[in-house]
C-alpha cells in the first residue's frame, strides 16, 4: 500500500485494500494522525477488529533517493575512469586532454553509450529502482547495470 494511500486516508471514509500479506482489510478510519515522520491510521474493521497502521511516509525518502543517486553516479564515473585509463594504457591523465574527446550517446531504449576517441566503451542501462512497503516503513533499493564494450 503506498504511503499516499495513508495520507488521503479521512476519519469516517470506508476503505477496501490488501496488506502486505495480500489480506483483505475492510473497515472505516477511526482515527487519522500525522506524526511528521509516520502516520498513524485506525479502522474498525468490517468484521468486527481493529486495524492499526502506522506508516513511514519517506519524509526523510528524498535523502535515501538522493544517497542512491549519489552511489550509481560514483559508480558510473568509477567505469568511466577505469575505462578511460584502459583506452589510454595509463592512468595519469587530467581532464584538460579529453576535452572534446569524450561522448554520452542516449539509445532508444533509454541505455546510455560512453565512448572515448570515437570508440565505445560502456553500455549503462536505465537504472533500476525497487521499493519494498512492507507495513512498518520503507526501503528503496537502485542498481544500474552495464556491459563493457571494449
Amino acid at each position: 500500500m503506498s504511503q499516499g494511500f495513508y495520507e488521503n486516508l479521512k476519519v469516517g471514509q470506508h476503505v477496501v485494500f490488501h496488506d502486505e500479506r495480500q489480506c483483505e482489510i475492510a473497515g472505516t478510519v477511526r482515527e487519522h494522525e500525522d506524526l511528521g515522520d509516520y502516520i498513524r491510521c485506525v479502522l474498525d474493521l468490517d468484521d468486527g477488529g481493529t486495524y492499526v497502521a502506522t506508516i513511514n511516509t519517506m519524509r526523510r525518502g528524498p535523502t535515501e533517493i538522493s544517497r542512491l543517486t549519489k552511489a550509481i553516479v560514483a559508480q558510473k564515473d568509477g567505469l568511466m575512469k577505469d575505462a578511460i585509463s584502459h583506452k589510454l594504457g595509463r592512468s595519469d591523465w587530467r581532464i584538460a586532454e579529453l576535452t572534446g574527446r569524450c561522448e554520452m550517446r542516449i539509445l532508444p531504449d533509454k541505455s546510455e553509450i560512453f565512448s572515448l576517441d570515437g570508440c565505445d566503451l560502456i553500455q549503462f542501462y536505465p537504472p533500476k529502482t525497487k521499493i519494498d512497503n512492507n507495513g512498518l516503513g520503507m526501503s528503496i533499493k537502485s542498481a544500474q547495470e552495464y556491459r563493457l564494450l571494449d
